[in-house]
Order: C-alpha cells, then structure tokens, then sequence
C-alpha cells in the first residue's frame, strides 16, 4: 500500500480496532469500537496536537480531514 503524502519518510500504518467500554447509566454500559491514531509519526502530517478533523465514510474507507475551522490556540503550518 503505497501512501498519498508529499513527506518521504512517511509509511502508512496497520492498525487494531479496540473495544471500549462506555457508561450509559449507573448500572449500564455499552461496548463501542474505539480506533486511536497515536505517535510521532503524525508529526510529519498536518495532523498536530489540538487540529480538528472532519472524518466521513466514503466506499468502506474513512477519510479523515483538517476542518476549515481551527481552534485559536492552534499552532498554524
């Protein structure tokens, strides 16, 4: 799988979809997929700590996104 980025050193990854547990009530709790993208590799993304990010499902693909809208305290690429 050959990835579509400009940065060389950027490989893509396989990933695990875990399991979370989430509490519905005081006695309830539902388990929901959990999928974490973590690591030092999303440094050489635009991908940074605090973006917002738009993610749609598109032909059994997720597509994640920058949002137009970044919060103020952003650092700026």
């Amino acid at each position: 799988m050959k990835g579509l980025t400009n940065t060389p050193d950027f490989r893509p990854r396989e990933i695990t979809i875990c399991s979370k547990h989430e509490s519905r009530a005081p006695s309830y709790s539902v388990v929901v997929p959990e999928l974490r993208l973590r690591g030092q590799w999303m440094k050489q993304t635009v991908f940074g700590i605090g973006k917002r990010v738009v993610i749609d499902y598109v032909d059994e693909k997720l597509i994640i996104t920058l949002a137009k809208e970044q919060p103020p305290w952003v650092k700026r690429e």
